[in-house]
């Protein structure tokens, strides 16, 4: 559906109200398209990307994966009461020993791999395997170019060798190298060289690994890597040697991922909107005063003021045809109460207080802030679900 067709359908049921909607056509579309650009490698979903239980399991079944990259304790609690018991989880960040304990306490809680970034951590969960008395499942985390925490090269021999003194106590699952950050670079020679350079760098990681302890190798192991913007590099430049690839706001595709994926073929399929609240049709910018209305003479951002409820998300504009207003993108700078948002446009169009205005958000996670969001299908509204809230 078209921006404009969405925002009618929305208006139709809820004017006046915020609203969370995903346009299901789209969704499905970006499903096959993931699918084809793996090329037969198997998808790991990143949950924070897919806040909603309901949405995560559609995305599940129409990639055929059960594995996932999860993150936000107590979300991972629902997905362990919820999800079909053969679910692989695979944890996305260190873990303080206390969350670790009360996550291997749930009944289905030894499904769970756990991450070390370091030998600091992997001493951490071996303290807790002895608290509870049983073994903890954990991968590494390997440091392959963004330099946010991981183990580095020279850590590598220390912590094969304390994984082999305790396996009793730590089960080694295999390895996570991330390297979609990369892709923040301004052209696409450099996108592609970091993509080689950091899979390059990872595959060596690992062959050193096992130099170390040898008999830590297994066929079953998780090797995983990923990233919803380089997904389509793995196929093209040969990379095999991963178990699975981590993806994730390549399915509803929020806004700060269309320059990358939409020349792909991917398709927005997340919207919010909001009631518009203030209108003020000469617009004044505070430090131009009467100035701004020459400057509305040739730009129409600034003709006239549209103020929509915010709400902690951040979100481009897509319906009808208003812009952020220049000049002043934060709460603080506009003088406005947390929770609006300002936008310019033409006074021709004929809005009125009440009238939503469809946004595509910056960040899929942002769905978080809703406690429902619509289903669209075939241009109409095919069902109404509830949001997990993972903002912890």
């Amino acid at each position: 559906m078209e921006p404009s067709s969405v925002l009618q359908v929305i208006t139709k049921y809820n004017r006046g109200s915020q609203n969370a909607a995903i346009d299901l056509d789209n969704l499905e579309s970006n499903i096959q398209l993931a699918l084809k650009l793996a090329a037969g490698k198997p998808l790991r979903i990143v949950t924070k990307s897919i806040p909603s239980v309901e949405i995560l399991r559609k995305v599940m079944v129409g990639t055929d994966t059960k594995k996932l990259l999860v993150f936000g304790e107590h979300v991972v609690q629902t997905y362990l009461d919820t999800l079909p018991n053969d679910t692989e989880y695979l944890y996305g960040h260190p873990l303080s020993n206390e969350q670790v304990v009360r996550l291997i306490s749930h009944p289905n809680g030894s499904k769970i791999v756990f991450l070390a970034d370091s030998l600091e951590v992997l001493k951490n969960l071996n303290d807790v395997a002895i608290l509870m008395g049983h073994p903890v499942r954990v991968a590494l985390d390997f440091d392959i170019g963004l330099h946010r925490g991981g183990v580095t090269q020279s850590e590598l021999k220390d912590c094969a060798d304390y994984l082999k003194s305790q396996t009793g106590n730590l089960e080694f699952c295999g390895f996570l190298g991330y390297e979609g950050q990369g892709q923040v670079l301004p052209m696409n020679l450099l996108k592609e060289m970091n993509f080689r350079s950091s899979l390059k760098l990872y595959q060596e990681m690992i062959t050193e690994f096992f130099s170390y302890q040898p008999s830590l190798k297994s066929d079953a192991l998780i090797v995983n890597s990923g990233g919803s913007r380089t997904l389509s590099y793995y196929r093209r430049f040969g990379v095999d040697f991963t178990s699975d690839i981590a993806v994730g706001s390549i399915f509803l595709m929020p806004s700060d991922f269309s320059s990358d994926l939409e020349p792909l073929g991917f398709k927005a399929a997340l919207y919010f909107t909001s009631p518009i609240v203030r209108i003020r049709k000469r617009a004044r910018i505070p430090f131009l005063g009467v100035f701004t209305y020459f400057l509305a003479l040739f730009w129409s951002s600034v003709r006239s003021m549209y103020v929509t409820l915010g709400g902690g998300w951040d979100a481009v504009p897509q319906s009808p045809d208003l812009t952020m207003f220049p000049l002043m993108e934060s709460d603080a700078e506009k003088g406005l109460p947390p929770g609006q948002r300002m936008l310019g446009g033409n006074s021709d169009l004929g809005l009125r207080l009440g009238d939503l205005v469809l946004y595509r958000p910056i960040e899929s996670s942002n769905l978080g802030h809703f406690a429902v969001v619509l289903l669209l299908k075939g241009g109409q509204i095919s069902e109404i679900i509830p949001v997990e809230r993972i903002l912890d």
